[in-house]
């Protein structure tokens, strides 16, 4: 696990807000070269004027983790938000040149092995439906 840390703000007529956030990257050494990559993106939400953002930003949800609503962005990433945080779980096929959307017919720079995509699809299956947000509490919109 390798885990980086940003900086950044949000503002608009209401105010702005600093935040940090954290990148977790799961995947064998070097990232993403011999196995599937998944990165799970944390912003904490550290105040009501975040909240009250991501509220006015959210499309219809059309998918659950952690019996929370969320969003399967249908291109390798998963978004959910609590009223703690805002999470992006993504993940990347070995040497992918950047295309989230990539099917199991798709080339990659090196050929995976028969069934690796298949399995890839599996195991990202098992991180969503293992993955806990601590606390577990929904985003409230007003």
């Amino acid at each position: 696990v390798q885990q980086d840390m940003g900086e950044g703000s949000e503002g608009g007529p209401e105010g702005s807000v600093s935040f940090k956030d954290y990148t977790n990257t799961f995947g064998g050494p070097p990232r993403g070269t011999n196995s599937i990559t998944v990165q799970v993106y944390v912003v904490p939400m550290v105040n009501d004027l975040m909240r009250h953002w991501s509220c006015e930003n959210r499309p219809p949800t059309n998918a659950t983790i952690a019996g929370l609503p969320a969003w399967d962005l249908e291109n390798g990433a998963w978004l959910l938000d609590t009223n703690a945080a805002h999470f992006q779980i993504g993940y990347v096929y070995p040497n992918d040149r950047g295309n989230l959307a990539r099917s199991g017919s798709d080339p990659t720079a090196t050929p995976m092995p028969s069934g690796f995509y298949e399995r890839g699809q599996q195991e990202i299956q098992t991180i969503l439906a293992s993955f806990t947000p601590t606390p577990a509490t929904p985003l409230v919109c007003k």
